[in-house]
Parts: C-alpha cells; structure tokens; sequence
C-alpha cells in the first residue's frame, strides 16, 4: 500500500512540474527556479520578452512553450570588398552572439548596397546565405562582389521647362559634382540644396530628380530632371513702415508650398506683425493670379497699413517702485504690445522668484481711433512677500537637501525636496513611499510666513524576492549569483553595485538589467540578461611622449575559463623607460564581488641615477564595496638587481611586500571629469633585505564654474626609514607629464638629487572648451611640490613651481596632450620651460 501511494504521488507530481519546450537549446538560465519561488506566469512571460530571443512565449497549464529566435554564431565575409569587416558588420546591423530576426536578413543587402553607393561603387552585389544548425546556432554567408570604384565624369541638367541662362548657371553651380568620387547621399544632398535654391527663387513646386545614371568604364554619366513648375511673384503693395524682407519671413510657403489654406495663415501672420508694431486699423487682401504662358502665379497682398497708434498715457496702479518710472519711457512711442507685455510678464517673473507669490497683472487698452492713439489702464501688484519661517519633515529623518530659514517661500523648490525624499526612499526599497504638503499661512502688516511639514509614509519596504539570470554559455550561473546581494530589502543602490561589478568583470559584450515590481506582494524581481564577450582577446596600446619616448604595449587574454569566470593572460610592454613582462592567472568574478590574481613579473628599468633588473610574484585581492570604493590587499616577493648606480651599497637585494590600497572615485564623468572627486591611499610594509613602511595619498577634486572646470589634486608620500636605508629603487622622485609638469623624468630628487624619503605635490589646472566639435580642450595649470630627504626638510617645505598652459583631446581609445611648462624658480644649469607631449591610441 505505501508504495502504490509514493506511485500516484510520484505521477500527480510530474503532471503538476513545470516544464519548458522549446525548439531550440536555451543559453543557461534559472527560470524553473524564479517561476518556482514566485508561481507567476506573467513575471516569466515579462522577463522572457526582454530577453529579445523569443519569437513566441505562452503557457498552457504548467508547460511554458517558447519558440527561440536562431543566434548569430558567426558572420562569414568573402568576395571583393576593400572595407573592414567590422564596418560592414555594423552598417548590415549583424552582431555575433546576439539573436537574429530571420525577417531583417532581407534587409541587409539593401543597407550594404546604400552604404556602397554613398562610397563610390553603385554596382555591388550582395549574396547572403544563412545556416542553421539543430542547436539554433546561425552562420551567415556574405559574399560580396564590390564591383569597380566609380568617378562622376560628367553631369547633364535637363529642364522640364524652359528658363533663363542665369538661372542654368547657377543649379549648374550648386550641382558641382564633375570629377568627385560617386556618393548617391551626397548626390541627394545637392539636390535638396537646388531645391532649397529654387524655392528660395520663389519656385515653391520645384522638383528635382535623378533622370538617370549611365556607367562608362570607371566613370559616370549622372543625368538630372529639374522641374521648376510655375513661379510665384510675391508683391507686397501698400506696405511703407515693414521692408518687403520682413513681411516675407511672415509667409508659409516655403515650409508647407503655396494653398488656398496657406495664403490665409499668411494673411494672419502679416496682420499679427502690423498689429504689434502699432498699426491696429491694418487691413491686408490677398489677390491670386496665373499668367499660363509666362508660367507663373502672382500672389499680392494689398496692404492698408493705417496710422500708426501711439501710446498717449498709462494709467498704473502698482505696488512696485520703480515701476512707473520704467514704464514711462513707452509713453509717445508707437504701441507695441507684445513688447509690454513681454515686460511686464518678465518684471513680476523677478518677483514671483523673490517670494512675491500673489502677484496680480491686468492690461486693459482704450483706443482713440480718431486721435490714433492708446490709453493704457495697467495693474500689476506684487502683494506681500511669501516667507519660510518653518520647515519639517515627519516620518522620516531626512539629512538631505533642505531650505534656508528664513528664506522666500517657492513652492517649485519645496516640491523638488518632496519628490527628492520620495525617490531617496523608492532607491532604498520603499517603493510605495508618499509624501505629503501641508503649508499653513500666517499674514502679518508687511509680509505673510509659511510654515511647511512634508509628511512621509515610507510603507513597507520591497523584499528582494530573487534574480532572473540569463544568457551565458560557458559561464556558471552561480558565479553571477554569488555576488548579488542576498539583502531581504530590495534597493536600487544595490542593484546598480551589482550592475556595475557585473560590467567591471569584462565578461560580457551587454547586460541588460531590469526589476520587476510586484506591489500586490511586496516583493522586487531582479533580471540579468547576459551576452558573453569573446573568449579570446588581443588588446593593444601605442603611444609616444616626452618621457617614455615610443611606447607599445599588447596582451593576450583568455577568459571565462571552466566555467567559473577564470581567466589568464600575457602582457608585454617596451619603452625607452621599461621593458616589463607578466604573466598572471585568476577571475574577476569571485564571491562577494572579489576578484583576485597572481601574477609572475619580470621588469628592466632605466631611470635617470640607476638601472633596475626585477623578477617576482605577486598576490592580489581586490573587494569592490559599492560603485565607487575599491579595496585591494596584496602580497609581493621579488629579487632586485641595481647597477649604474653609486648611491646604495647592495646591488641585489629582496624585497617581500604587503600592502593595502583604497581607491573612491566620485568622478563624473569618468572621461574628462567636471565634478566629484577621486581619493587613493596606499599602505606597504616591506620586508626581508629592505624594511620600511611607506604611506602615499592623493586627493583630487573638480569644480565646475561656467564653461570652466577648475581641478586640484594633493599627493604625499612619507616613508618610516632613513634615506640612507633606503636603495634608490625604493625613493621618491617627481618629475613628467604625469605628476610634475616642467621638470623632466624622476628630475626632481631633493636637494641632493638622490631621491627623498618623502614627497608632496599640488596639481592645480583650469580647464575650458577650445573646439567643442574635435572635442578640443585647453587649460592653464599650475604646479608646486618637491621630495624630501630628512623629516626636518618635509616640516620646512621648500617647494620648486611651475606654470604653463597647453591643448588635450579626451577619447574612449586614447588622449592627446600637448603643453608648454616653465620653471618660475629656475636654478644654475636648469632648462628654464619645458614642451611635453603625449598621444596614446588603445586597440
């Protein structure tokens, strides 16, 4: 009996068990775990959408039924073709890894075939043929056949209709395109530009067309169609105060063509322009006629313009001081009502900000129309001034933004706080949070206090319920999961830690990241939808400057290796400064947002007092607490070998190090910052043949200012050792384009020039848009610093100075730099400036 019982509760189960047919293998994912632990098949339904793999989603009971879109293995480029590849993937819109809508296929030789139009070869073939194994893995054929590179040999103007030589002359001109390298988009641009002519020539049916394009050996023959359709004469008769020019730009027919419709908006627009330059008895009447054989339509606006209304007084009832005497000077001059009212608008705006909130304006006009004149009534009342005298917020400690006490009383500010408040609580899982105005007025003899209380109800907070991960091939999913917060409260601080650990790990070509909100039950979904980068990588970096001379730099990387996230790579790096070598192996994905490395290490580097051979290992753990702090420990064992040096006694020694680094970047933007700040610090405890213990820092902030960024930076550096213990390898220098502008490398090594136990260093720059379109900056800086041998000569702070100016041009790739730096403390044998460039381009 008990058997035959665990039988039918083994059959009603598997009846019961959610299954999932598809008619493709999906990449890794978790979603029987997410539709287990949440049992909402709208939650599935919405999160599978997102992922933009799937034609077709339902359910039917408890089987989720997907139809999977192909994904776009590989792309095959073969044939004649003399651009990149990568160019011809991206103008076809074919992205490796991602999935493929088998209908846009169709739109790709279309696209390719444009793009080789606008680039001289209006004759490419393009050929595509799309593979699909039973996996759902695609790879796409495209076979191109370029064909020959064509020149526009000659252009032939036809005309539909006959017209002047002048005319000729000029389409001819703006058609310029004898001898340019074929471009149907350039062609088409002169076009709209005779387009554009001809209306302007009041040719408002102009049409302009490719007749024909005839190849003849590399050459091409381009023939044009231009039919200029009727002309329209536009007269203007009766106008004597507003130029012809003036009232032309009231007309619409350049924008919407010439209708009916049209010359009664323009009618309108022209009465407006009179009325409000004074002229309120005008009348304008439209008269429309077409002379069939001189091919053109005349349209006249026979304008009565009338006399122009001058304002003969204002009669002002006012609060404001000044204001009738601001309004006085308008007194004699023509009406113009726009332009009083733009004033009076903009005069009680002034007030409105000053807490004057119950400001009233009325203009009301009495015309003469015998005398030809105005008489202005105008009230304009500020009333009594509006004063915060209090400010609460209940229900919540708020350590935020508040308002001054005492301070004029704008409601657009308190409502900011207030939605400020609310948003501060949904980041922080209160997704449901309110607040609430409640203003409470007291009128005084001169002014009227307001006493504020924002109330908040933060409602329950949103239970971070659990994540939907998708998309990975090799990478373990458990991996991802392990470094998402297992938080019970849902915040979007911490989802946004997550995302960018995530992207920091450099394992995927795009996350898609997304939170479903569940009000009903409280609870929050997070999604992950992952695209894996390449496995294999080769990276670059060439670049010259006035220190290191020619720098090349490459490494290899492979990644997302056994499944975890693992990788391993090889660097190489040669200058005139260095040549360094490194081979090291560890992940980026490690738990708790950790990644960790060893690195084998070999170094030859020449400075300016010695030479150093070094070889060794060394251990790394990086923690990444938030978006912005970055904590790392690591451990160091390496042999060093100085020679062409006089100053230490040992020439090979050993050296064990452990240290702790932290890093908080609050720049923004990353690139070319112009606010936030970036804060280092740096503690070592050397060991074995050399012992010290050695602090470094730097703080640098940005301020903007206008269209200036003004940007300071601090760094000191303090060993606990004498000098004398100390091998050169181990001292402070300062010196270069990268910390003190206008000496040269490690130039600046105290006053024995033989490198200090400590350093200090100010960095003071002003920055501004030079040519905002090359994204081309220029900035002024000044430098002060110096190393120190003895603690007697840090607490005196002797400091050397430079000043100078030059150009940058910030990029994703790489940085251009170029400045001029001169020494205002110059010494006997010193080189009085100093020109330091640097260019470096990452591939």
């Amino acid at each position: 009996m008990p058997a035959i019982i665990l039988i039918l509760f083994f059959l009603y189960m598997s009846a019961h068990s959610f299954e999932i047919i598809t008619n493709y293998p999906l990449p890794r994912n978790n979603i029987k775990e997410v539709y287990e632990l949440t049992e909402d098949k709208k939650l599935i339904i919405d999160l599978l959408k997102r992922t933009g793999d799937f034609e077709e989603i339902h359910f039917t009971d408890e089987t989720l039924y997907l139809t999977r879109k192909p994904y776009l293995k590989k792309v095959i480029i073969t044939g004649k073709f003399s651009f990149w590849k990568k160019e011809i993937k991206a103008v076809a819109g074919l992205v490796e890894g991602f999935p493929i809508d088998i209908q846009s296929i169709h739109n790709i030789p279309v696209r390719l075939k444009q793009f080789y139009m606008d680039r001289g070869y209006p004759y490419a073939k393009i050929d595509i043929h799309f593979h699909i194994d039973e996996e759902g893995n695609g790879i796409l054929y495209l076979n191109i056949d370029e064909g020959k590179f064509y020149k526009i040999k000659k252009v032939n103007i036809f005309y539909r209709e006959s017209v002047s030589e002048s005319l000729k002359e000029k389409i001819s001109d703006l058609l310029d395109l004898e001898g340019e390298d074929f471009s149907l988009n350039k062609i088409q641009e002169k076009i709209d530009s005779i387009e554009d002519f001809l209306t302007g020539m009041d040719y408002y049916d102009a049409l302009v067309n490719i007749l024909s394009i005839t190849p003849d050996n590399g050459d091409i023959t381009l023939n044009i169609l231009v039919d200029t359709g009727y002309r329209y004469r536009i007269i203007f008769e009766g106008n004597r105060y507003i130029p012809e020019y003036k009232l032309k730009k009231a007309l619409t027919f350049y924008e919407e063509g010439v209708n009916f419709y049209q010359i009664g908006v323009s009618v309108e627009n022209l009465e407006k322009l009179y009325r409000n330059a004074g002229f309120l008895d005008v009348e304008i009447i439209p008269q429309f006629k077409e002379d069939v054989l001189r091919k053109e339509s005349i349209i006249k606006f026979v304008i009565n313009e009338g006399e122009r209304y001058l304002i003969e007084d204002i009669d002002l009832e006012t609060d404001i001081d000044d204001l009738e005497k601001k309004l006085g000077k308008y007194i004699g001059l023509p009406y113009r009502k726009d332009e009083i009212r733009n004033f009076l608008a903009g005069y009680i705006e002034k007030y409105y900000q000053m807490g004057y909130l119950n400001y009233s304006l009325s203009i009301d006009e009495i015309l003469n129309k015998e005398e030809k004149t105005v008489y202005l009534q105008i009230s304009a009342f500020k009333g009594k001034q509006f004063i915060l005298t209090d400010f609460k917020v209940e229900g919540y400690s708020w350590k935020g933004r508040k308002p001054e006490i005492p301070s004029p009383y704008n409601p657009e500010k308190v409502i900011s706080i207030m939605d400020e408040i609310r948003e501060y609580l949904k980041d922080r899982g209160y997704i449901d949070a309110q607040t609430e105005l409640d203003a409470q007025f007291k009128e005084t003899e001169k002014k009227i206090d307001v006493s504020v209380k924002i109330s908040v109800k933060k409602g329950e907070p949103y239970i971070n319920k659990t994540a939907f991960l998708y998309g990975t091939k090799h990478l373990n999913l458990k991996a991802v999961k392990r470094n998402l917060s297992q938080k019970k409260v849902f915040t979007v601080e911490e989802f946004d830690n997550e995302l960018d650990f995530l992207y920091r790990t450099y394992l995927f070509s795009s996350i898609t990241p997304y939170y479903n909100v569940n009000r009903k039950e409280k609870y929050v979904t997070k999604a992950f939808i992952l695209r894996e980068e390449k496995r294999g990588l080769f990276q670059g970096i060439l670049g010259y400057n006035t220190d290191q001379k020619l720098k090349v730099a490459t490494s290899i990387i492979l990644k997302n290796l056994f499944n975890y996230g693992f990788e391993t790579s090889a660097y190489i790096e040669k200058s005139d400064i260095r040549t360094n070598y490194s081979v090291s192996f560890g992940s980026r994905i490690l738990p708790k947002r950790t990644s960790g490395f060893i690195t084998f290490l070999k170094s030859y580097q020449y400075h300016k007092l010695y030479d150093l051979n070094i070889e060794g290992i060394q251990i790394q753990v990086s923690r990444r607490n938030n978006r912005w702090v970055k904590n790392s420990f690591y451990i160091e064992r390496v042999y060093n070998r100085l020679t062409d040096q006089n100053n230490y006694a040992k020439k090979n020694f050993s050296t064990g190090k452990i240290g702790y680094r932290l890093l908080d970047d609050h720049r923004k933007p990353k690139q070319n910052p112009s606010s936030g700040y970036i804060f280092s610090l740096g503690i070592t405890k050397e060991l074995l043949d050399v012992e010290y213990l050695r602090f470094l820092t730097s703080f640098r902030y940005y301020r903007p200012f206008y269209f200036l960024v003004f940007t300071q930076k601090f760094s000191f550096g303090y060993t606990l050792r004498n000098l004398d213990k100390l091998p050169l390898s181990e001292r402070f220098f300062l010196g270069g384009l990268g910390n003190f502008r206008g000496f040269g490398y490690e130039e600046v090594g105290g006053e024995l020039k033989k490198g200090g136990k400590s350093m200090f260093l100010i960095n003071n720059d002003i920055r501004f848009p030079v040519f905002q379109p090359f994204n081309l900056y220029g900035f002024i800086f000044f430098d002060a610093g110096n190393v120190y041998e003895d603690d007697k000569k840090l607490r005196k702070l002797y400091l050397r100075k430079t000043t100078g100016a030059g150009i940058y041009i910030p990029t994703p790739v790489g940085s251009f730099i170029f400045d001029i730096a001169y020494k205002l403390d110059k010494k006997a044998g010193e080189y009085p400036y100093r020109i330091e460039f640097s260019i470096g381009i990452q591939f």
